[in-house]
């Protein structure tokens, strides 16, 4: 289907809130479900880039999809060069996406860098739904360039902790360290783990977790050639069967629960 782009803003340096106006889009989307993009008009790049959805939001009274993206190669840096007006052929959404568990109490999700997209959205749904639920927050990066859309949690009065590798904003270190401390001190049988991020933070939260048999889901990043599973060139190892077996990333995920993936 063909979109229109609504705005397509740099948030921080080399990252990007573009947002669409699509109504379909905007009501059949769930929280960690995502898109393919077309990023141009020609055969260079040929495949299409897959784009997890970040937010549901109204533009000027238009129903709108939000992404965030980094930009890191070809395909990202032409959209980053995407005008307000021009339209944009998608396709989607794609994909399984988060499973908020029933009467949930303590909601806490773990970020890293641009994986917070996906987290914005399911924070405000959980917040809307649900009754007495407490939201906490630990998002790192690189450096505070990399910590992106506090806004969005500290509207939802989410507790938030801050870490960055090189020390510019919160604590100096790993945001998993964090997560531990807080396992470690508060987490309780009340509480259920989201992720988003770079896999090596993703496999220590999930060990973290697996350790107090706390519930974690994740959500993967891989890369996509069609984003419905016929070509086979996102699959995960998971623990399914005597020897292990293979998931699509793109049609059984993004989103697993964390036992289920061979780290």
């Amino acid at each position: 289907m063909f979109v229109t782009i609504v705005e397509n803003n740099e948030i921080s340096a080399g990252y990007f809130r573009l947002a669409i106006h699509s109504p379909e889009l905007a009501e059949n989307t769930k929280p960690g479900q995502f898109i393919m993009m077309k990023v141009g008009d020609n055969y260079d790049p040929l495949l299409r880039r897959p784009m997890g959805i970040h937010k549901i939001s109204n533009k000027d009274n238009n129903p709108c999809v939000e992404l965030l993206y980094q930009v890191v190669g070809k395909g990202t840096s032409m959209m980053s060069k995407m005008k307000k007006g021009q339209q944009v052929d998608v396709l989607g959404p794609f994909g399984n996406g988060f499973a908020i568990p029933q009467n949930i109490k303590i909601a806490v999700f773990v970020a890293g860098g641009v994986g917070i997209a996906p987290l914005a959205m399911l924070a405000e749904k959980m917040v809307k739904d649900a009754t007495d639920l407490k939201t906490y927050l630990f998002i790192g990066g690189k450096s505070k360039n990399d910590v992106l859309c506090l806004d969005d949690f500290e509207k939802l009065n989410t507790k938030i902790c801050i870490a960055t590798e090189n020390g510019s904003l919160g604590n100096q270190g790993l945001v998993t360290n964090s997560v531990s401390k807080f396992i470690d001190q508060k987490a309780n049988g009340q509480a259920s783990f989201f992720a988003c991020g770079p896999y090596q933070m993703l496999k220590a939260v999930s060990e973290l977790t697996a350790k107090k048999n706390i519930p974690c889901q994740v959500s993967l990043d891989r890369r996509m050639a069609c984003g419905f599973g016929a070509c086979l060139g996102c699959v995960v190892k998971v623990t399914q069967g005597n020897h292990g077996s293979y998931k699509n990333v793109c049609t059984d995920g993004p989103v697993f629960d964390a036992n289920e993936i061979c780290w």
